[in-house]
């Protein structure tokens, strides 16, 4: 596991995190490769996160268990304050997400990756079925990305290690798709199929490609660590995330689904998850609609052809 740590505000440093050589980049002091990956393979998928110091000891240890795979995390520190060293400073005004998700990209010895949260659980052997998968369908130069169906399951319950016990979960509503109480962001056509398909053991294959055709669609993925990083303008839950997927249609790519693979989030969020999400954005308006304005300005630049085959991007 490759583990990076970022800190914002004014921080200082003792001489045991001096060894470790930090730097700043940016507003940002970082530190990386606190503990260093003793993986050799490239055809892994390393699993990229993120987080904030509070929330990584009590998440970390199920991810690495669940994930049988390489991990890059970036953990986001708001100071030291009971360390020193006085030619190092740095200050954001929120959570640094994309700057936290693209560091941790930096680090990746893989060829494949899959950027995920720290609440994201995968099904059993998602990275042993996908890997297999990657290795053929996602060859040097594709533009291809391969999307996994992703869900809800009520706290308290099993965690679903197949597609079966999945639909067992979602026959009696204790799964829903992702966030589909209040969104369809995450909704993927032809799910009955997906479900009734059988399983294809240690590897999986595409069910098929879907247009990118709504702004607010967002496919979760793995891809080659070739692919656009995150454009670190945006402003945390203020299409974050979504903007990557915005300018991988501009670049061309294809978004294929992949059958049997899933992953799924410990609890179903209810309309109150939303209004607090939705009190954040207001927060960031004007920061987000600057950002919005000049993505459209980059992505009219860098790939002027593909203007007309993509939605319309927008808060």
């Amino acid at each position: 596991m490759d583990l990076s740590l970022i800190e914002y505000n004014i921080i200082n440093l003792t001489s045991i995190l001096n060894e470790l050589s930090p730097s700043k980049v940016g507003p940002y002091c970082v530190i990386p490769n606190v503990i260093k990956s003793s993986v050799n393979d490239s055809n892994r998928i390393t699993l990229v996160l993120h987080g904030s110091y509070d929330r990584i000891h009590s998440t970390i240890e199920q991810h690495v268990l669940n994930w049988k795979g390489p991990v890059s995390l970036s953990v986001i520190f708001p100071k030291f304050s009971n360390l020193q060293n006085d030619h190092v400073y740095c200050a954001i005004q929120w959570y640094p997400i994309n700057f936290a998700r693209n560091f941790a990209r930096k680090q990746v010895k893989t060829k494949f990756i899959l950027i995920a949260d720290l609440d994201h659980t995968f099904s059993e052997n998602f990275e042993l079925k996908m890997r297999n998968l990657a290795i053929k369908a996602l060859p040097e130069g594709s533009k291809r990305v391969l999307v996994y169906r992703i869900f809800e399951i009520d706290r308290g319950i099993p965690w679903p290690k197949s597609k079966k016990e999945l639909k067992a979960f979602l026959n009696v509503g204790r799964a829903i798709e992702f966030h589909s109480r209040y969104s369809n962001a995450h909704q993927i056509p032809n799910l009955k199929t997906w479900l009734d398909e059988e399983d294809h053991g240690n590897t999986t294959t595409i069910q098929f490609s879907h247009p990118y055709d709504s702004y607010a669609w967002e496919p979760q993925f793995v891809a080659r660590n070739d692919i656009p990083f995150h454009d670190e303008s945006f402003p945390y839950s203020a299409r974050d995330n979504t903007v990557l997927r915005w300018e991988l249609c501009r670049a061309g790519y294809e978004f294929s689904i992949v059958h049997d693979v899933f992953m799924f989030h410990p609890g179903i969020k209810t309309m109150k998850y939303k209004q607090k999400l939705d009190f954040a954005r207001k927060r960031t308006n004007k920061v987000s609609n600057d950002a919005i304005y000049n993505f459209r300005l980059r992505m009219n630049e860098t790939y002027p052809g593909t203007a007309a085959t993509c939605p319309e991007f927008q808060q």
